[in-house]
């Protein structure tokens, strides 16, 4: 449970700051995917370090306990398949993200979810803190 604690706090705390900064500043970050999506390093680089952030996650955390904590183990998953798919699929990912940052809702639900999702977790990880696990 401590792991679990723990992850839920860095992870929600994480996805509330980048998902203020991304509804804040909309258009700032849909000019640095432009950019960012023309440099195949970047594409490569950032695919290398989703995965093995995804990968210290998964092996840190493989719990599908069906409570909250099973959302960190999701969100590890879903930075392994992010890294692989970057890696390996670079086209896919760059035209997914292209689809992403051109649609007018696209990055407002990706904000909007994120926030609820780190709200969700850095409630329940300080929540628990304060109880002793």
């Amino acid at each position: 449970m401590g792991s679990s604690i723990y992850l839920a706090k860095v992870i929600g705390l994480y996805l509330v700051f980048a998902s203020v900064s991304l509804l804040i500043f909309k258009e700032r970050f849909k000019k640095l995917f432009k950019d960012a999506l023309s440099n195949g390093f970047f594409i490569n680089f950032s695919g290398f370090i989703s995965f093995i952030l995804g990968l210290l996650i998964v092996i840190a955390h493989p719990y599908w306990l069906g409570d909250w904590s099973m959302l960190i183990t999701l969100f590890g998953w879903l930075l392994l398949f992010q890294g692989f798919i970057r890696v390996y699929f670079p086209l896919h990912a760059i035209a997914w993200a292209k689809n992403l940052t051109q649609s007018k809702t696209g990055l407002l639900w990706v904000g909007w979810v994120a926030l609820l999702v780190g709200l969700y977790l850095t409630y329940v990880g300080f929540s628990f803190s304060s109880f002793g696990y």
